[in-house]
């Protein structure tokens, strides 16, 4: 009760504190940064309100740096980390990681694979010596690389089931092209073809400590912890690094309608290229996001397309940040004779907010949100370490990480607007429509030529 108090006094304060004197820096919990002689760097941060420690190691290589026709390698060895080592089973090590309560997982994402330990801290020892045991050790044994090999295809035979697990993949495919690095996904065909040794030859040439950025989160002392942390991984030995490839973005935008028959409704995304996170322009971009479709039903497409018109439940609009580019999205769904006039109302919003930008009390409600929300998002550790390794893997400074909540707050809505007429006219979006083609076609004749899929497809190739 005492920290949930403690939570409320402290967002209190720092919203009197902005009212009054104008944007205070975030508090920011007291770091040390510093690279160990094998190339491994350290981020250490003492956040004191609970007695839990959270290492995370984020590697620089993804789904990205899966060989042609071996997509799905990355997420094997990501999901196979944590089922047996050179010195401990599967079983070993979730009975282990349960007896104290903790938390012990990996997973992969498009230019990243993260592994992350959660525990108490009069655990640390038993958490940090599985977390590097996983990460240096892993034993990747036929038994569990058949499970989760087998569990991988039934996943895909069930995904493709679900409409926006298909707009999802199918996102990359239309911005980059089905034959690039960023538009191949795993496929049926893909996870039949990997073997044990594509895993150990993908380990072994991405799973370096020069490739690889350590951040741990918690109730901690900077001199102790970095003995612990020397004691796992001062022998760990550096290697090549190999850099993944450039995106090439197409020079037009496209439809791509996946064919689902017999759908009564259709889903919708409209996706384009956003502004990197890296770019000063970015807390502006993050705040338009916010009034377009991120804000909920302050949003200007939520009121538009359902308060006023009643065309769809729901519409909002997100955006994926890599480290040299992001993808923003709009997604909803309709009845299936509503969805011409659903893309029509779309385009209208975006070309209205083109010419007048959004009023300056929608702008500033939402820099209100985040004055609120983002201090009590940093009193979890787990938001922290995220803020912090992502923020690096993407090409930001510690220092620019932790003026990111200033930067969003001073962003100025000529800016805002600017982002509105250079990169958010309708025509820039490529539309990706998950849905019944037959009773469809007829009103979506005026965006031809366009490709046509079967919605299975990308399991059966």
């Amino acid at each position: 009760m005492k920290y949930y108090i403690r939570r409320l006094i402290f967002s209190f304060i720092l919203l009197s504190a902005i009212t009054v004197w104008g944007v205070e820096p975030l508090p920011f919990p007291k770091m040390h940064s510093y690279s160990m002689r094998n190339g491994l760097k350290v981020v250490l941060i003492q956040q004191r309100e609970q007695p839990i420690l959270r290492f995370t190691m984020l590697f620089n290589a993804g789904t990205l740096q899966d060989l042609k026709g071996k997509e799905g390698t990355a997420e094997l060895v990501a999901a196979l980390l944590d089922q047996g080592t050179q010195a401990h089973s599967s079983d070993a090590i979730a009975k282990t990681i349960e007896s104290v309560g903790g938390s012990l997982g990996a997973s992969a994402g498009k230019t990243a694979i993260t592994v992350s330990c959660r525990v108490l801290k009069w655990h640390e020892s038993t958490g940090l010596s599985l977390f590097s045991d996983i990460i240096r050790n892993p034993a990747f044994r036929k038994k569990e690389f058949k499970r989760v090999q087998h569990q991988f295809k039934t996943n895909l035979k069930e995904n493709v089931e679900d409409n926006n697990w298909l707009l999802d993949s199918y996102t990359n495919h239309v911005l980059f092209g089905p034959e690039s690095a960023w538009g191949r996904t795993q496929t049926a065909r893909s996870l039949k073809q990997l073997s044990i040794q594509d895993l150990q030859h993908y380990y072994a040439t991405h799973f370096l400590p020069n490739n690889a950025t350590l951040v741990v989160v918690g109730d901690l002392e900077f001199d102790a912890i970095k003995k612990t942390i020397k004691h796992y991984f001062s022998s760990w030995e550096p290697g090549k690094v190999y850099t993944y490839t450039q995106a090439k973005t197409p020079k037009k935008a496209k439809l791509l309608f996946i064919d689902k028959p017999g759908q009564t409704q259709a889903n919708l995304a409209l996706v384009h290229f956003g502004t990197p996170l890296h770019s000063p322009l970015y807390p502006a971009f993050r705040l338009l996001n916010y009034c377009l479709g991120g804000g909920g039903f302050s949003s200007a497409l939520m009121k538009a397309v359902r308060s006023e018109r009643g065309q769809t439940y729901s519409i909002y609009s997100y955006s994926r940040t890599y480290p040299d580019l992001t993808i923003h999205a709009i997604k909803t769904f309709s009845r299936n004779k509503q969805l011409p006039s659903v893309i029509d109302t779309i385009d209208t919003v975006l070309t209205q907010l083109q010419d007048k930008n959004f009023s300056a009390e929608t702008l500033e409600k939402a820099k209100s949100f985040y004055k609120g929300y983002l201090p009590i998002q940093f009193e979890d550790p787990s938001t922290v370490s995220s803020w912090v390794i992502n923020g690096l893997h993407k090409g930001l400074t510690l220092s620019q990480i932790q003026s990111q909540y200033e930067a969003l707050l001073e962003a100025k809505s000529e800016t805002v607007h600017e982002l509105l007429k250079t990169m958010f006219s309708f025509d820039q979006f490529s539309m990706i429509i998950v849905g019944d083609h037959h009773q469809l076609k007829e009103s979506l004749a005026h965006f031809q030529p366009y490709d046509v899929v079967y919605y299975k497809a990308i399991s059966k190739r």
